[in-house]
């Protein structure tokens, strides 16, 4: 079934979304050949995660060169500059984690979240992925977090307090995206997030699934784990404010109910998969 979402040679693509549309049957058969492919696969949606905390790690140590720079430019006796990134690949357990670890043109910055030559990442993916999510923690919890993953890293010595001013326009520039005004297919689901501290969240978010059967992150919202907030329709509603019109089919992995009335409201011409 996904080899009709790559070869366009094979199946006209127009005709297969209009009968995903209106078949049952075929949403079905989609959604476990996505399963089977790992594609919306527990597996694939960890990856999803990982690629997403990557950027988030990135943002985190960008703030800190920030904060670095300030402080040492400050001191007036020679200007020292950004100079562009270096890749690192960090092993957290069992899974791979790739940052982007920003670089000041003198070589003297030494990052204390990420430590120079490190290969392995001491850190809680949930504690990092919170940064991420779009709004539903409070600055305090975001810093009470920041602070426990620093401390993991054993680092010392840190200006978290100024490092939170520039956080947020770091977080931005990495995490932000433009947003296409269709996008034929969604996934949404929900779950839960303990931290440390007692922090404990509901997370609702919402991917892409493209063409070529890669899930691509859109949004995620959150609140406290004992609220009954509607996530699913801060979630829905935004994407359209973001400029997302035109949906055409929509699987919820879990919180159907939820989804089903969401995505009703913004997107009335969109069809709620069946199989999810």
């Amino acid at each position: 079934m996904l080899k009709t979402l790559n070869d366009s040679t094979s199946v006209n693509k127009t005709d297969f979304f209009s009968s995903l549309l209106v078949s049952p049957q075929a949403q079905r058969r989609l959604f476990a050949e996505l399963y089977r492919r790992g594609r919306v696969s527990d597996a694939a949606n960890r990856q999803s995660d990982l690629d997403l905390a990557g950027a988030v790690v990135s943002a985190i140590v960008e703030s800190e060169l920030t904060v670095f720079l300030k402080r040492e430019n400050a001191r007036g006796r020679h200007r020292n500059y950004r100079n562009g990134y270096l890749t690192r690949r960090l092993r957290m357990g069992e899974e791979v984690l790739t940052a982007r670890i920003a670089r000041d043109r003198d070589g003297v910055f030494e990052p204390s979240f990420v430590r120079s030559y490190a290969r392995t990442f001491e850190a809680s993916l949930e504690d990092i992925l919170a940064f991420s999510v779009y709004e539903g923690y409070r600055r305090e919890e975001l810093a009470v977090l920041l602070f426990s993953l620093y401390e993991g890293q054993r680092a010392k010595g840190l200006a978290l307090g100024h490092q939170m001013e520039c956080l947020f326009e770091s977080l931005d520039s990495w995490l932000k995206q433009p947003m296409d005004a269709s996008m034929p297919i969604l996934v949404g689901w929900e779950k839960e997030a303990h931290h440390c501290a007692g922090i404990e969240k509901r997370i609702c978010g919402v991917k892409a699934l493209r063409l070529d059967g890669t899930l691509k992150g859109l949004v995620a919202v959150a609140c406290d784990i004992d609220s009954k907030e509607d996530l699913q329709a801060r979630a829905v509603e935004r994407l359209f404010d973001l400029g997302l019109t035109n949906v055409q089919l929509f699987f919820p992995l879990n919180c159907r109910p939820a989804f089903t009335r969401a995505v009703g409201r913004m997107w009335p011409q969109a069809v709620i998969a069946e199989g999810g």
